[in-house]
């Protein structure tokens, strides 16, 4: 998990995961996504993207 934490540019020695929105199924929300996943890591997200690219499917 280290070696693509730095390969994602993320500096920090706390282990994360990531994920990949995709369109299969039902799209969620924005608001979806932040109450499924409350831990996010708004500096290591790019939030703001991904809540103008779920608008488009609403």
């Amino acid at each position: 998990m280290e070696k693509r934490q730095r390969e994602l540019g993320l500096e920090t020695k706390q282990l994360l995961e990531s994920f990949t929105v995709t369109a299969w199924g039902t799209v969620p929300t924005y608001e979806q996504i932040l109450a499924d996943f409350p831990n996010i890591v708004p500096k290591a997200s790019n939030l703001s993207a991904l809540e103008q690219r779920l608008a488009r499917f609403s």
